[in-house]
């Protein structure tokens, strides 16, 4: 079995990294993430569910995915709303496709890192007057660190 595991992993890991990189890429050169990678994002973790049901046969693994799903664009979502949009909507959208390939767990991981990945950023703008000149900052770059960090880190 942990054969497999480290295959499984492996594998998902190469059709998975290279699309949280091209998000990160995008929202910290543009400030939004386009649809189309998010589409793109979520169709790959359909591709992953249909595998991992073939090979484990186990129907939690559908619960896993839509629990992924709900929490990671579930919580940032309600972020959003208690926030009048201080998070963008490609977060939550992101967040959803991510929790959909990656778990519930990992998401809810990654979450914390991302905040914790974000702070010493945010304290240097504030420090050095800069967070006036900006709108925002773009949340993508360290939500990416934040899922590799916690996909890394898991078992």
């Amino acid at each position: 079995m942990e054969k497999w595991w480290l295959m499984w992993t492996l594998f998902r890991r190469f059709l998975v990294y290279p699309h949280l990189f091209l998000i990160a890429w995008e929202d910290g050169k543009t400030g939004k993430i386009p649809g189309t990678l998010l589409k793109s994002l979520l169709c790959r973790g359909c591709v992953l569910l249909f595998l991992k049901c073939i090979f484990y046969a186990d129907p939690g693994v559908l619960l896993e995915a839509f629990e992924g799903f709900l929490t990671g664009g579930g919580a940032v979502f309600l972020i959003r709303i208690l926030t009048r949009g201080g998070i963008g909507a490609g977060d939550v959208k992101f967040l959803a496709a991510a929790g959909f390939c990656f778990g519930s767990k990992t998401i809810l991981r990654a979450q914390i890192f991302a905040v914790f990945l974000a702070c010493p950023v945010c304290v240097y703008l504030f420090l050095t007057g800069n967070h006036r000149k900006r709108k925002g900052i773009p949340l993508a770059p360290f939500l990416s660190a934040g899922i590799l960090l916690a996909d890394c880190l898991q078992r």
